[in-house]
């Protein structure tokens, strides 16, 4: 979790355009999605999520400008691989 929140730390989103209509199914199930969604994306004014409560859909675009610093994701990265849980990992899965 730690690798995956740092990866979208150094992930820089300039511009956001989108627009996405979605159900799944079950109305509770779809109201809980969008209140997990909605307000992460508040600070984009061309970004909106419609949600369909009747039946099971996903449709919709998205484009995005990104700005990547491959330098820190490598960082990361290295520093997961040699970390020490994904050592012991490693070697209990070699061993057995």
């Amino acid at each position: 979790m730690r690798l995956v929140r740092d990866l979208f730390h150094d992930l820089q989103i300039k511009d956001l355009r989108m627009h996405w209509h979605f159900g799944l199914g079950d109305p509770a199930d779809t109201g809980m999605l969008l209140g997990l969604l909605q307000p992460m994306l508040l600070p984009w004014n061309n970004a909106t999520l419609s949600a369909d409560f009747q039946e099971a859909v996903l449709e919709g675009y998205c484009k995005a400008e990104v700005r990547i610093f491959p330098i820190r994701i490598l960082g990361y990265i290295l520093a997961f691989i040699f970390s020490g849980a994904t050592i012991r990992v490693i070697k209990n899965a070699l061993i057995k």
